[in-house]
C-alpha cells in the first residue's frame, strides 16, 4: 500500500480528505504519514502532521487524525520529511487497535 511505503520512506502525502462536516468537493492536504492502525471498532486510521493544504479547523501545522475509507485520492510526493521530536506524544490518547505501519522511534 502507497501509505505503509510512505511511512516507511518518510515521504509527503498529498491527499483528499472527505467527511461530512466539509464542503461538496474534498480538499487537498499536505501530510506527513506517521502511524496507519486499526482502531478498536475496525476502522483503519491514519495519524499524520498536516503542514498545509485544506482544513476545517485551521490551525496549521498540527496533527491530524483520517479514516482511510474517507481518502479519495492518495499521492506520494518525492519530498522526504524529518520525523518531529514530538512523536511519541501524538499516540497518547489515539484508539489504536492494531498498529499496521509506523514511523520507527
Amino acid at each position: 500500500m502507497e501509505i505503509e511505503r510512505a511511512i516507511r520512506e518518510r515521504l509527503v502525502l498529498e491527499l483528499r480528505y472527505h467527511e461530512d462536516s466539509e464542503p461538496e468537493e474534498p480538499g487537498t492536504r499536505l501530510v506527513e504519514p506517521y502511524v496507519l492502525y486499526s482502531d478498536h471498532r475496525g476502522r483503519q486510521m491514519l495519524r499524520v502532521w498536516q503542514v498545509d493544504g485544506f482544513s476545517i479547523r485551521g490551525n496549521l501545522p498540527d496533527w491530524r487524525t483520517f479514516h482511510t475509507d474517507s481518502l479519495s485520492e492518495v499521492e506520494v510526493l518525492r519530498t522526504h520529511f524529518i520525523p518531529r521530536p514530538d512523536r511519541q506524544a501524538m499516540l497518547q490518547g489515539l484508539d489504536m487497535a492494531a498498529t499496521i505501519a509506523s514511523i520507527e522511534t
